[in-house]
């Protein structure tokens, strides 16, 4: 079901960004700097702080059915952790993308014809950690349920 649901929301953001500005390209939301620095501050944080081995289980434990994980509730917990983590990285990720990028655009105001163009690219890396924050909160969401529902499980034993 979440597959399903990332796949509308990738297909709305689409629609919204190809279709609703006049036929705008797709290709002019994709930036390569703008995603590298995204995942240049949010891997090594993230390998940095341990958890890249839990954000495996947490790709895992999204795409199962609910209540069908073997997970313990510690496991749970520490994969709970590594969301959280992981979205506040990915808001300093895409601020710090931001705030390079206007650094950048300033350098080269002088530039008149280039403002919009740079200044677009600017904001693509808010843009791209806002999708990723989207992307992880159902994710987050699902581990609470799980961790609710264990702790019910013991508590009924």
């Amino acid at each position: 079901m979440y597959i399903i649901a990332i796949i509308i929301y990738a297909m709305a953001v689409v629609f919204l960004l190809g279709f609703g500005n006049g036929g705008t390209s797709l290709w002019n939301y994709v930036d390569l700097p703008s995603i590298l620095v995204i995942i240049m501050i949010t891997v090594p944080m993230l390998a940095a702080a341990g958890v890249l081995g839990d954000m495996k289980k947490i790709f895992h434990f999204a795409v199962t059915k609910p209540g069908k994980s073997s997970y313990s509730i510690w496991e749970l917990k520490k994969m709970l952790e590594a969301i959280k983590l992981t979205t506040r990285l990915l808001g300093a990720a895409g601020v710090s993308g931001t705030l390079i990028g206007i650094l950048s655009w300033l350098h080269k105001l002088s530039d008149l014809a280039s403002i919009g163009i740079n200044l677009s690219v600017t904001l693509l890396c808010v843009f791209y950690a806002f999708f990723g924050i989207v992307f992880f909160a159902p994710i987050e969401t699902k581990i609470k349920n799980a961790i609710i529902n264990k702790e019910e499980e013991q508590a009924n034993e």
